[in-house]
C-alpha cells in the first residue's frame, strides 16, 4: 500500500489497528520493518553500482560522487514518503512519528557507507 500511494487504504488500515488493544504497537514494528528493509535495498543497490562500476574500471572522483549523491537522493526520497504516509495515512500520529524517527536516527541498515 505505501509503494502504490493508497494512503486512504493505510487511514483505514491506521483506524483498524488503533481500535485494537495490540494494533499501534504491531504497525510501528511493521513500519520499522520496512523502513529497515527499504534501507537495505538502497544500500545494496549502492554497492552493487560501485562493484559493478569497479569491475570494469577503476572508479573515479566523479563515479563516487554520483553513486554518493544517488545514495542521498534514495535515503531522502523514502524519509519524504514515509512523512508523506504519517501525515495523511496516521493523522500525524506522534507515536507513529516517534517509530519513524527511531529507526531513520540509529538505522541498522547504515552499513559501510
Amino acid at each position: 500500500m505505501i509503494d502504490l500511494d493508497k494512503t486512504e487504504d493505510l487511514a483505514r488500515l491506521y483506524r483498524m489497528y488503533t481500535s485494537v488493544p495490540n494494533g499501534l504497537p504491531t504497525m510501528k514494528r511493521a513500519l520499522k520493518v520496512s523502513i529497515a528493509r527499504r534501507g537495505k535495498d538502497i544500500n545494496a543497490a549502492s554497492l552493487t553500482m560501485g562493484e559493478n562500476e569497479g569491475r570494469t574500471k577503476a572508479i573515479g572522483a566523479q563515479q563516487v560522487l554520483t553513486m554518493a549523491l544517488k545514495w542521498v537522493d534514495d535515503i531522502l526520497l523514502l524519509k519524504d514518503k514515509f512523512d508523506a504516509v504519517w501525515v495523511e495515512a496516521f493523522k500525524r500520529d506522534r507515536e507513529i512519528e516517534a517509530s519513524l524517527n527511531e529507526v531513520c536516527q540509529s538505522p541498522p541498515w547504515l552499513i559501510h557507507c
